[in-house]
């Protein structure tokens, strides 16, 4: 599946693009932003070199290919950091905008719960 790093998140109510300062908010950023907090749960330093590996590859990325177990550790990730609605829910519907993604093997896999 190809994520679209550049898309914008937008207000809700008045459609205008969501801003950190004057930082447009993008997947991109929220995506980076989920994989680089600190997370109390991750102790595993290969858990944590999992994500470092992930978020360079999508830090300055227009577009990223990614696999089912990418769209799994970021929708985690997303949800630990971020406590809006607004935030989490674009984020989920545009890490979800193909319904399905490919496996590493090539197979489909539906990628709908986080725990």
């Amino acid at each position: 599946m190809k994520l679209d790093l550049t898309t914008k998140l937008t207000d809700v109510f008045s459609g205008d693009v969501l801003k950190d300062g004057e930082k447009e908010v993008t997947l991109g950023v929220v995506c980076c932003n989920a994989l680089l907090v600190q997370d109390p749960e991750t102790v595993k330093a290969e858990d944590k070199v999992k994500k470092f590996k992930l978020a360079v590859k999508l830090v300055n990325a227009d577009s990223a290919e990614v696999v089912a177990e990418d769209i799994v550790l970021l929708k985690a990730c997303i949800n630990k950091a971020y406590k809006q609605p607004l935030i989490v829910g674009q984020a989920f519907g545009l890490l979800d905008a193909c319904g399905s993604v490919k496996d590493r093997d090539g197979s489909c896999v539906e990628v709908d719960s986080v725990d």
